[in-house]
């Protein structure tokens, strides 16, 4: 059921705080054709304003329109400075917009030069740009293509980093385990233990009791995905899938947001499609795309390759088919291109 909220005219309206709440409002509620006319109306209000640009990126992520996206997200930055403000977290949303339209090139390339340097002075966007990285290495275009990605950074900048939530702790030990810096990762696991085994504090407020227990829920669930991840990184298939697929049934108690999920349930995604659980790994990618306003080519590829998997070709190659006319803006050398262009061949 629609939220009920009183009306407005995306066509005159000037109030671009109030417009800015409405255009929020309904992009969280998932109402996204009635947020685009508010953001419309945004950018006509303030074209060179980073904020209405910021709601006009976060409408075209969340609702998987990545092409237009990451073109008018380029096309913005290419006329204002994407060092200051928002726009180096418009920068961001730049990067992952091009990875998933298969612009790593691109994205990395944004990532370095206005992401990476920010890291250290802006400590909140840490956890975004550690998770990006890790995404860009699992899909095979880092190391894997001999990139060097800017972990060196990252890691450094994880010292600096003094939120130690669960989601921080994560990508804390994701910089650490890229650098190989197992000393990093142990200090990761041991910090989540306690606190995963802590109680309320003593005349704590009901409150802070919610908060405190919320938070030892994270951390349990936290320690599981970190040893995860480093089996992962090893190259240890089976054990990651061993350690991600019960932690990934409960992620949404880690967070609400798409973004910060995904590289988790991707990480699992791949190793179940190494170590051939294609059907649970094609169950998986069948639920998320169904829930996609327009399903993204990466998991319409990943959901081909786990359906081939299986055994079902006729679906496996359905999907192939649809991943490959969503990339159809992808980067010539892409090497997920390459394969998925394998497959369709086969």
């Amino acid at each position: 059921m629609k939220t009920e909220r009183a009306p407005m005219d995306p066509q005159t309206a000037t109030d671009v705080p109030a417009l800015m709440k409405a255009a929020f409002q309904r992009i969280t509620a998932r109402e996204f054709d009635a947020a685009r006319p508010i953001v419309d109306r945004l950018r006509v209000l303030g074209p060179d304003n980073g904020m209405t640009a910021h709601a006009r990126l976060h409408l075209d992520t969340d609702s998987c329109e990545v092409e237009s996206g990451a073109a008018f997200g380029e096309a913005f930055l290419a006329e204002h400075d994407a060092t200051q403000g928002i726009n180096v977290h418009n920068a961001w949303h730049l990067a992952a917009l091009q990875v998933e339209a298969g612009q790593a090139t691109a994205a990395l390339g944004w990532h370095q030069r206005v992401v990476t340097p920010a890291v250290a002075q802006v400590p909140m966007t840490f956890a975004s740009a550690v998770t990006l990285l890790w995404r860009i290495e699992l899909y095979g275009l880092g190391r894997a293509r001999g990139a060097i990605l800017p972990w060196a950074a990252m890691h450094a900048a994880a010292a600096g980093i003094a939120d130690g939530s669960a989601l921080n702790e994560i990508s804390r030990a994701m910089a650490c385990i890229a650098v190989g810096d197992d000393p990093g990762v142990d200090a990761v696991l041991a910090r989540l233990e306690p606190a995963a085994a802590s109680s309320s504090s003593p005349g704590a407020e009901p409150a802070e009791e919610a908060e405190e227990a919320e938070g030892a829920e994270q951390a349990g669930l936290a320690r599981p995905i970190v040893e995860g991840l480093r089996a992962a990184w090893m190259g240890d298939a089976a054990g990651a899938a061993g350690h991600l697929e019960p932690a990934v049934r409960d992620l949404h108690r880690l967070s609400r947001f798409q973004e910060q999920k995904t590289p988790i349930e991707d990480t699992l995604l791949d190793a179940q499609l190494r170590v051939g659980r294609n059907a649970a790994a094609a169950a998986f990618l069948t639920a998320r795309t169904a829930a996609q306003p327009r399903p993204l080519a990466r998991d319409l590829f990943w959901l081909g390759r786990a359906r081939l998997g299986a055994g079902d070709r006729q679906a496996g190659q359905a999907s192939l088919r649809a991943a490959r006319e969503r990339w159809r803006s992808a980067e010539p050398d892409s090497p997920e291109l390459a394969a998925l262009d394998a497959l369709l061949a086969a």
